[in-house]
This record gives C-alpha cells, sequence and structure tokens, in this order.
C-alpha cells in the first residue's frame, strides 16, 4: 500500500491542512502493509519555526528521513508515499519502519507545543485509525519503541497513555477535551423561611420538639409548676419554635413533666 492512494483525501476530509511536496508520490522504499501503525517524532531543531528541517527530511529521504512532517501551525507536509527510514532499532514487538509511518514535528526538547500543531497531530492520527478501523494503541512514540531503551526522547513533553485517550475519543467523534457542563447549585433554604409549612405541620414540629424535651428530667430554672403561667423561658422557647404554636401545645408544655 502507497500512502498517495489514500492519506491526503483522509487528512482533508478531517479538516487538516495538507501540503503535498514535490516528488513526495516517488518517494518510497517499499510498499507499506495494508493497516499501519503511527510512530510521532520530533525533529529536534532549533526552538521556533524551523521550515529546514523539512528541506533535510526530503533531501536526505535515501538514508533517513520519515514520511510526514508537521509545522506549528499544524499543517500536515507530505514527504514520502512508502516505507521510510524513521525507526531505526526497535525493541521486540514494536512497530518497525517496514509496518509503521513516522510523523516527525517541528519540535525539540523543553519546546512549548503549539495547540495548533498538537492538535493537527491528534486529528489526523485519529483520522488514520478511523479509516483503518484500528484502535489508538496503534499509536507509538519513537522513545518508547527504541531499542536500547533510552536511545531516543522523542516526542518531548508527551505521555504515550494520555495521548492514546485523546486520540482514541477523536476516533470515535469527540473533541481532545471536552468540559463537563457547569452545574448550577441549588441555593440553601433560608432557615427563616417557613412561608411553605403549614399551621398544622407547624403543630406537629412543636408537639414532636415537647416530647422530646418532657423525656429529659431537667427543671425549668424561673418557673412556678403549679401557677400555669407562662414565663420568660416559655415564650423564648415559643418563639424558637414558631409563633405558631396553638394553644394546645402551649398547654402540652406547661403541663408537662418539666413542672413535676
Amino acid at each position: 500500500m502507497l500512502l498517495h492512494t489514500w492519506l491526503p483525501a483522509t487528512l482533508r476530509g478531517a479538516g487538516i491542512t495538507v501540503v503535498e511536496t514535490s516528488g513526495w508520490t516517488g518517494r518510497s522504499h517499499g510498499s507499506l502493509p495494508d493497516k499501519i501503525k503511527v510512530v510521532w517524532h520530533h525533529d529536534a531543531s532549533p526552538p521556533g519555526d524551523s521550515p529546514g528541517a523539512l528541506n533535510w527530511m526530503i533531501s536526505n529521504w535515501s538514508s533517513s528521513s520519515a514520511q510526514v512532517w508537521i509545522d506549528r501551525q499544524g499543517r500536515w507536509h507530505l514527504v514520502g508515499t512508502g516505507v521510510a527510514w524513521h525507526a531505526g532499532k526497535v525493541k521486540s514487538g514494536m512497530p518497525d519502519n517496514f509496518s509503521s509511518i513516522g510523523i516527525e514535528t517541528d519540535h525539540t526538547v523543553n519546546e512549548s507545543w503549539p495547540a495548533a500543531q498538537l492538535d493537527a497531530l491528534r486529528r489526523g492520527t485519529a483520522a488514520i485509525f478511523a479509516k483503518q478501523n484500528c484502535a489508538a494503541d496503534w499509536l507509538h512514540f519513537h522513545k518508547t519503541i527504541c531499542d536500547p531503551p533510552g536511545r531516543k526522547v522523542d516526542p518531548d513533553g508527551l505521555d504515550l497513555g494520555t495521548e492514546r485517550a485523546t486520540v482514541a475519543k477523536m476516533i470515535g467523534g469527540g473533541s481532545p477535551s471536552t468540559p463537563t457542563p457547569p452545574t448550577t447549585p441549588t441555593p440553601p433554604k433560608d432557615d427563616n423561611d417557613m412561608a411553605d409549612i403549614t399551621d398544622a405541620q407547624m403543630n406537629q414540629i412543636a408537639d414532636k420538639v415537647l416530647a422530646k424535651l418532657t423525656a429529659k428530667t431537667v427543671r425549668m430554672n424561673t418557673v412556678d409548676g403549679k401557677t400555669g403561667k407562662e414565663t420568660a423561658t416559655d415564650t423564648a422557647f415559643f418563639a424558637a419554635v414558631g409563633a405558631t404554636a396553638t394553644d394546645a401545645a402551649r398547654a402540652a408544655f406547661r403541663s408537662s413533666n418539666y413542672y413535676q
């Protein structure tokens, strides 16, 4: 399989700007399999825009290069259509030059990733996997496949698990980061707002409070239990439970065990 037969249309269908470099459809070291894995790289060019890196890849196709180079604006530059020598020596079982394509990026160690570049890198990779009906675990990094481990550090600043999860969302039609819609908290109920409590409900509340109180053996401090008159303590209690307490509730309080 050769990339020029399907990759440009697939990328453009995903909204990506594609630049087909002169002669790219003739650059190949052999045919690729029908389904290809993807390996992300960075080119270690100087920080900032480095268009010279693309020219280097084209001129060095025969010895060391990759099929794609993505600039900091997110444009995919197509360099070769078939096998490319991008992977070098890899660990056993990892994708190599014959089972994967290499995507180089205009990036280096400790350089921040422009949003447009990173978004295009992810969207393009997701489009390739969607076209092939492959899962996001077909994505690899140069630093995770190289042998011996540690021989490569690219792409710097990215985590493979995180990027696979992001690409997986995009394969399914999602965005790389879908914010959770904010929820509107329910305001707390005003403790003094009893507009929705009926007199009957208030009486029930008062009776329950009285029952709790009469179960105790505490005596009121300033009351003559034989007169049946409300004292300052009584009045404070009824103010606490609500002004709608009925005469029956008040009578029950005055005749309670507090006065025995």
